[in-house]
């Protein structure tokens, strides 16, 4: 019984890390379809290369999957700060957290 537990929990983090990189490809092919130079997310700032991801994706994201998505564009922004850019965001009321770890941007931005 504890063997299936643990399988079925190994199978459950597969998934989501699945669903990260999925994510992540979803917002690098958008921006790179509609975007007209991706090197312009790479020399935005923070603020605006996220917002841009957010945007992008068109859906909610995790602090992980903006990151990823930040990375496959060519940025090197590490997750704490891109936790610190969100809930600059959310100050500035650009970006919400409708459920915990799930950010998107605000209807306004």
């Amino acid at each position: 019984m504890q063997a299936i537990s643990a399988r079925i929990d190994q199978i459950d983090m597969q998934i989501r890390e699945l669903s990260a990189e999925r994510a992540g490809l979803q917002v690098e092919r958008t921006l790179l379809r509609d975007t007209p130079a991706v090197g312009g997310l790479v020399e935005a700032d923070r603020t605006q290369a996220i917002t841009e991801v957010l945007r992008a994706a068109g859906t909610r994201m995790r602090p992980k999957e903006i990151t990823e998505a930040l990375r496959a564009a060519g940025r090197a922004d590490d997750p704490h700060s891109v936790s610190a850019t969100l809930n600059y965001l959310k100050r500035q009321g650009q970006a919400t957290s409708p459920m915990r770890g799930q950010w998107e941007l605000a209807p306004n931005a």
